[in-house]
């Protein structure tokens, strides 16, 4: 989680993700406000059944946010890590979105579930999801994931 800066410039608009998990199956009960949210097959890394290239018709990202109470887009970005020269170096594959949230108040979590399309994997490697919103400098949230033979 990237952490808030109450002194950022600012400092009257702050959001914060706590959890940010990746899954094959989310389930909401519209029925009952009580129950939230049920994860499922939660994704620790991922075997493309016929090799590389691969692509998943979708996943979804559970996230639980929190923070100052107001409006805000969000959108998802895929990101593949490579390692050069010892550094690890982010290449942007894709951005998903927009999403707009709503978060009630400050000590209040606020739970979504974002649904990820077409989620394309060139070959082996580590692959990162990273949640952004708009007006923000850095990502809310990051889920990594391997991708294996």
């Amino acid at each position: 989680m990237d952490e808030y800066d109450p002194n950022g410039a600012d400092g009257e608009r702050y959001l914060v993700c706590s959890n940010l998990i990746a899954c094959h199956t989310l389930w909401y009960d519209n029925t009952n406000a009580d129950c939230g949210y049920t994860l499922s097959r939660v994704v620790v890394h991922i075997r493309a059944p016929d090799g590389y290239p691969y692509r998943l018709p979708w996943l979804f990202l559970y996230a639980q946010l929190h923070g100052a109470p107001g409006e805000y887009i969000v959108r998802v970005r895929l990101i593949e890590i490579v390692v050069a020269e010892g550094e690890e170096v982010e290449q942007s594959l894709r951005d998903y979105g927009p999403w707009e949230i709503a978060i009630p108040g400050e000590n209040y979590v606020e739970c979504y579930g974002l649904k990820i399309s077409n989620i394309f994997l060139a070959g082996t490697g580590i692959y990162e999801f990273q949640l952004w919103a708009d007006g923000f400098d850095g990502p809310l949230a990051r889920e990594r994931f391997e991708a294996r033979e």
